[in-house]
């Protein structure tokens, strides 16, 4: 009876295609998924590091750094994409800055943290990580 209604055109055939899945992320997503890993090894180095600490802490008490103007920095590159990551990175400067006899003047701690301890944070991290001078960090950072 079915055969009889696809041949008189009273029924459309249906067309079954087996699907097949891939192991393996597009590019764009792999590439995001890599940028997120990078950024959370990143960020666990400049946390759990005591030599970034050490670093932090003499900026922090007047070691000199080109990240450190008297005037505020509006536009200053954020490195890292994921909000929770930028959120731990934040939490532990502030927590950083708190625990810190600092000589250093600061008006506005938010400004204060994301246009002067995050550069510096960010690029001795990305030193550590990739065991690479100052001045390519500096690079690979803007």
């Amino acid at each position: 009876m079915e055969a009889s209604h696809l041949i008189e055109g009273k029924l459309t055939p249906l067309f079954r295609i087996k699907r097949t899945t891939t192991a393996t992320l597009p590019a764009h997503l792999q590439a995001v998924n890599n940028r997120t890993q990078e950024e959370k090894r990143l960020v666990d180095c400049i946390v759990t590091s005591k030599e970034t600490e050490r670093h932090l802490m003499d900026i922090l008490k007047r070691k000199q750094s080109e990240w450190y103007s008297l005037k505020p920095r509006f536009q200053v590159p954020v490195y890292l994409d994921t909000e929770e990551h930028q959120d731990t990175l934040f939490v532990y400067l502030r927590t950083l800055i708190k625990s810190t006899q600092t000589v250093l003047k600061v008006n506005n701690e938010v400004e204060f943290l994301l246009g002067f301890l995050f550069p510096e944070a960010i690029i001795h991290g990305i030193c550590q990580l990739k065991n690479i001078p100052w001045k390519e960090a500096k690079e690979a950072y803007l």
